[in-house]
């Protein structure tokens, strides 16, 4: 179930929900046991898991990590396909929540690394 916390924090950032707190509330669980979720120290229940599909807007196999890919190319594409997609959300909520001149410094600061 590793790929399960590690697949719910991706689909929850790229759904735009910047924080677990946000999410747990609109999937109407406490938040410490969403947080177990994306922790790997709980599993959801049926009931929570097809919600959290639903919200998500990802099927169940995509959160459980149960992809059907044929070759290693083609898993090795798709994970910096994905990783690309979620850096870019990211990016965008970042200049959405600081604007345009704050995120420029950021970005500046971290190309120096």
């Amino acid at each position: 179930m590793n790929h399960f916390s590690i697949n719910l924090k991706k689909y929850r950032l790229l759904a735009g929900y910047m924080t677990a707190k946000e999410f747990a509330k609109v999937l109407e669980v406490p938040y410490p046991t969403y947080v177990s979720y994306e922790s790997n120290n709980r599993e959801p229940k049926y009931d929570v898991l097809c919600k959290i599909s639903y919200l998500l807007n990802v099927s169940i196999d995509q959160l459980l990590g149960n992809e059907f890919i044929y070759n290693t190319k083609n898993i090795a594409s798709e994970n910096l396909k994905l990783e690309k997609e979620l850096s870019l959300e990211i990016c965008k909520c970042i200049k959405r929540i600081l604007g345009t001149n704050e995120t420029k410094k950021i970005f500046k600061i971290l190309n120096e690394f």
